[in-house]
């Protein structure tokens, strides 16, 4: 998006100066909330560098769940990889290519 924030963004701050609340994205449903709580968790803790937020890597996935002794079974920390790819794919500026394969 022109400006260089992601499109929700843009929305978020036009509501803010119409003075209307921030619009809210679609709750997960009940069986995803804990996949989703995780994906928050680790997000706010990513690493970024110069060139913007860093993908969440199985390491830290794995130092996470050691870290507050959470079970995760193979197909959610996949989950959580697909939120993030999502998440990194929704910042990339309309008319730039997107990488063909996910993190390595």
């Amino acid at each position: 998006m022109p400006g260089g924030g992601s499109f929700a963004d843009h929305q978020a701050a036009a509501a803010r100066a119409r003075g209307q609340p921030i619009p809210k994205g679609p709750e997960p449903p009940p069986e995803a909330v804990h996949i989703w709580n995780a994906f928050m968790a680790l997000h706010l803790a990513r690493s970024a560098s110069d060139l913007g937020p860093n993908p969440l890597g199985w390491a830290e996935i794995d130092a996470w769940c050691r870290l507050t002794r959470t079970r995760l079974d193979p197909w959610e920390a996949e989950a959580i990889r697909a939120l993030d790819d999502a998440y990194l794919a929704s910042r990339i500026p309309a008319g730039k290519p997107r990488p063909e394969e996910g993190k390595g």
